[in-house]
């Protein structure tokens, strides 16, 4: 039972991990686009 909490632990920290890091890379392109529609 206690190698199955871990492994449902690091499944959280990967599927919370792997949300932040595309949720970054989306937010800076919804940026970066914002930006560069107000440059023009």
């Amino acid at each position: 039972m206690v190698f199955l909490g871990h492994l449902l632990t690091a499944i959280v920290e990967f599927i919370v991990i792997a949300g932040v890091a595309v949720g970054g890379i989306f937010l800076g392109k919804f940026l970066s686009e914002k930006k560069r529609g107000k440059a023009n």
